[in-house]
């Protein structure tokens, strides 16, 4: 089943703009009917809630924390509770903090994705 059919215009547009990012690609675990799941070529893992509106980037809060704090995140405590059951798939979100983006432009997206992602 393709997930990233019918998605929302901002979430579409993030897809979109996080694919033609040569530093990232599908995560081979897939996408689900929630959550976009990405890997970067140095194996860090980023996730897309998807939202109608503006959609929620996921970073690693060891990837995230001191690169994008202007953009104002909400940081996750470690475990289970308060967040998407999707997001545990990938290895390094499982019970780890995490860094959540409310994505309300790309430009908000393509800040955080400079500043926490690996070269």
């Amino acid at each position: 089943m393709d997930h990233t059919k019918g998605l929302a215009k901002q979430t579409a547009e993030l897809h979109s703009m996080l694919l033609s990012d040569k530093r990232i690609e599908a995560h081979p675990a897939g996408h689900s009917a929630k959550v976009l799941r990405y890997r970067t070529l140095c194996g860090q893992e980023i996730a897309v809630e998807k939202r109608v509106g503006a959609p929620v980037l996921y970073f690693t809060r060891s990837a995230a924390e001191g690169r994008i704090n202007d953009l104002a995140p909400d940081w996750l405590p470690a475990g289970r509770s308060g967040r998407n059951s999707n997001l545990n798939v990938l290895e390094t979100f499982r019970d780890r903090p995490l860094a959540r983006l409310r994505v309300t432009t790309l430009e908000t997206a393509r800040r955080a994705l400079d500043a926490c992602v690996s070269r």
